[in-house]
């Protein structure tokens, strides 16, 4: 994992996911080495995401927690 924001910090294995994962993902991913931080349930970035598939269509998701939408031309 590496920080954003200057000095870019990293955190080998490392991984920031909020409190709400499932129990049972945050066991598998530390069995698997990863050194895991929890934060505040919907308190890390907000995702939006498009893509073409292989036919020309385009798909477009814009996360709820946030402002944004989802569009594409």
């Amino acid at each position: 994992m590496s920080s954003s924001f200057a000095p870019h910090e990293r955190t080998p294995r490392g991984v920031v996911v909020e409190d709400r994962l499932a129990p049972a993902a945050l066991a598998d991913l530390r069995r698997r080495g990863h050194v895991v931080t929890l934060e505040e349930a919907f308190t890390l970035g907000q995702v939006c995401a498009v893509s073409r598939d292989v036919y020309g269509r385009m798909r477009a998701a814009a996360d709820s927690r946030g402002l944004g939408e989802a569009a594409g031309r």
